[in-house]
């Protein structure tokens, strides 16, 4: 961490002095602006630009903006909540210096091609947010955009996609990617492989803040985020980094309910067993919330969020798309309608990559400063003999869960189907299957059919505790879902598993939990008369005592569509 502050101070002064520490951090970061303005200019070429036909758009926006609008004006020493926990900065330098030292060593001409090295993961971030970190509203800009190219894709053109090109093309830039490859590998090395930075972007439109929170709580991410043999591509675990990206599309809302439910995972883990020291426990992701204005109280003047790095991004916003205006109206060649939605355009995912960035880079040079003149302490020695009572921080909490989608845990009914097989032990009318109905996101899922459909899944012998259930279910407008409910009820601690008489026993004993959920969405319809449809989540807290005794007992789910002709369940999550 310290080589990695030692890095970074140089990176903040152009002649690598010590001066700057009496400097104001507002101004550290306005020169840190303003000396390299002229690589973050080459830095956001998008790979699917390689002509760069969009540099003079690119610089218009560029010189539109001043650090004072990339950077929350409250950050200060005297508002730690604008700013990462040193913790967090250490771990996220730690990451950076490690993957980069694993490439040398990787590519060292000097290592036997015999010698096996694993390369250290790259510094992972995952976005989570509504339709306009998705992608929507990206292809609305004055300037074409070719058809040809990836950023057709609102994928390919939103910021989280632009953050990761930006990151690590800022910290690894061409001419020293091409040493790289000259000094330490073949020619043919693929680029990709450098990467120190990874971004993946699991926005979708109709999610909301307990349902991100669910999927990073309970670890669920699409299998090309899940470690398979050592893999270091877009894989080998959970990310590192979370960005919660709701805040954009909630923009002008009644936020009066809503608090941060990350705080949830700043609560003590109870995966870790006996004996598993603090030291050895595995962080959870930092978090990183990106809004479009500070709102910092609910209507009853508690926080929003207390713990957590927010990143406002509504001034670089505006600045950038008043420098827009200087660009002629683009008109589409083809006369087709230019992308509508979204909050902001193309101008504003550049904005936002660029912010993000920014207020990274305010945290670690703010952290950093306060290094100069330190010298690191020993850390105690870990006590490394009981890994074994650690979670690992990779592996899911769950005992069973799935997650339908194309960004979950079973794209295909399929692998559906071959999740719940080994837990079925009576089904009448629900099967995995796939519809475009509600759209594609939620085209696939498990389906119930008809009034009294009626399923019980059964696990015996739980090996550890289930403390939390989380359902995700589609609610819609469309009259083909919206009668829909089922009822759930879930029993713990019985024994289902010898015959009719020791199930009786048990029940003395076993605890019953009955829930319903309705599939019905109070939003009316959409402006243009089509249907809404929304991923909607349940969370049920289990008594902790409870979910102790359960253990080497059985657990047994039962859902029964009780009104209605059909309901679809997105996910379901037993987790400890």
């Amino acid at each position: 961490t310290q080589l990695g502050c030692d890095i970074f101070n140089r990176l903040s002064s152009s002649n690598g002095n010590n001066t700057t520490t009496t400097v104001p951090h507002k101004e550290r970061i306005r020169k840190l602006w303003k000396l390299h303005v002229p690589s973050i200019l080459e830095a956001s070429r998008h790979p699917g630009d390689p002509d760069y036909s969009h540099r003079n758009f690119t610089e218009t926006i560029l010189k539109s903006l001043s650090p004072y609008s990339l950077l929350d004006p409250g950050v200060a020493s005297s508002n730690p909540r604008r700013m990462m926990k040193s913790d967090d900065i250490e771990r996220i330098l730690g990451i950076l210096v490690r993957r980069l030292f694993g490439l040398f060593q990787k590519h060292d001409k000097n290592v036997s091609s015999n010698t096996t090295i694993h390369v250290p993961p790259p510094l992972r971030i995952a976005v989570f947010g509504g339709p306009t970190t998705e992608g929507t509203g990206c292809r609305r800009a004055k300037i074409g955009i070719s058809t040809k190219s990836i950023m057709s894709n609102p994928v390919f053109c939103g910021f989280p996609y632009r953050l990761e090109n930006f990151l690590n093309s800022f910290l690894l830039p061409p001419q020293v990617l091409k040493q790289l490859r000259l000094t330490l590998g073949p020619a043919n090395v693929d680029g990709g492989e450098f990467r120190l930075v990874e971004v993946i972007n699991l926005a979708e439109e109709g999610t909301d803040y307990e349902y991100s929170a669910a999927r990073v709580r309970n670890r669920i991410y699409p299998p090309l985020t899940k470690a398979q043999n050592g893999a270091t591509g877009y894989g080998g675990g959970p990310p590192d980094v979370v960005i919660d990206a709701y805040g954009i599309d909630e923009y002008g809302k009644d936020i009066s309910e809503i608090r941060s439910t990350y705080d949830t995972l700043w609560q003590p883990s109870h995966a870790n067993g006996k004996g598993c020291f603090k030291e050895n426990q595995k962080p959870y992701p930092v978090i990183v919330r990106a809004v479009l204005e500070d709102r910092p109280s609910t209507s009853d003047g508690s926080p929003v969020t207390s713990s957590i790095m927010t990143a406002i991004l509504g001034d670089a916003v505006d600045d950038v798309e008043e420098g827009e205006m200087s660009f002629p109206d683009y008109r589409d060649p083809d006369d087709k309608e230019i992308e509508a939605g979204g909050v902001f355009g193309m101008a504003g995912h550049i904005a936002s990559s660029w912010a993000i960035a920014f207020n990274l880079a305010s945290s670690a040079l703010w952290h950093c400063a306060s290094k100069r003149h330190s010298h690191p302490h020993p850390k105690a020695k870990r006590r490394m003999y009981n890994h074994a009572n650690c979670d690992n921080g990779i592996d899911s909490p769950c005992i069973f869960s799935f997650l339908a989608g194309p960004k979950g845990t079973t794209a295909r009914p399929s692998a559906i189907a071959s999740t719940l097989l080994p837990f079925i032990v009576e089904n009448t009318g629900w099967q995995p299957g796939t519809d475009m109905d509600a759209g594609f996101a939620r085209k696939g899922g498990l389906i119930g059919s008809g009034a009294g459909a009626s399923m019980t899944l059964l696990f015996r012998n739980v090996t550890r505790p289930v403390r939390r259930l989380d359902v995700v279910s589609l609610r819609s407008t469309s009259h083909v879902w919206r009668e829909g409910k089922a009822k759930f009820v879930l029993v713990t601690g019985g024994d289902f598993s010898h015959g009719k008489e020791a199930a009786e026993a048990s029940s003395k004993s076993a605890r019953e939990v009955t829930f319903e959920i309705s599939a019905d969405l109070n939003a009316g319809v959409s402006n243009n008369g089509e249907d809404q449809h929304v991923s909607y989540h349940f969370g049920l807290d289990l008594h902790y005592a409870e979910a102790n005794e359960s253990v080497g007992k059985d657990l047994l789910l039962r859902i029964t569509l009780t009104e209605g002709a059909k309901f679809k369940i997105l996910g379901l999550m037993l987790c400890e």
